[in-house]
């Protein structure tokens, strides 16, 4: 389905055509000043006030240190445990490419299908 870009600018001129011009109340233009006056700097008015700022910064705090807390515990547990591993656990693991592929050459039936 193909959309008629011309037919369809058309009927918008068409519409805008019609269009009535709405003249604004006397006054408007003061008014629309005084309004952009009294306005707050966007900083002053996201601002909170310090009843509501306070909780929402101590969750904040109790938020960072129980990260923190919790991220510290699990590298003292990894580290402990990995000073725990003795060394011919490490030994093994440093080595670990070469047992892996010793157990594919265990298995006979890969080697005859090659041999074939």
């Amino acid at each position: 389905m193909s959309i008629n870009y011309q037919k369809l600018d058309e009927k918008i001129w068409a519409l805008l055509g019609t269009w009535k011009d709405i003249e604004p109340k006397p006054g408007y233009i003061g008014r629309f000043n005084a309004r952009i006056a009294e306005r707050k700097p966007w900083f002053e008015r996201f601002s909170l006030s310090m009843p509501v700022l306070k909780p929402i910064l101590v969750m904040c705090f109790i938020f960072i240190a129980f990260g923190s807390a919790q991220t510290y515990s699990t590298y003292t547990n990894t580290k402990q445990l990995l000073s725990s591993i003795p060394q011919q656990e490490w030994d093994m693991l440093a080595n670990y490419e070469t047992i892996a592929n010793l157990n594919v050459v265990d298995d006979k039936s890969a080697i005859l299908d090659i041999q074939e």
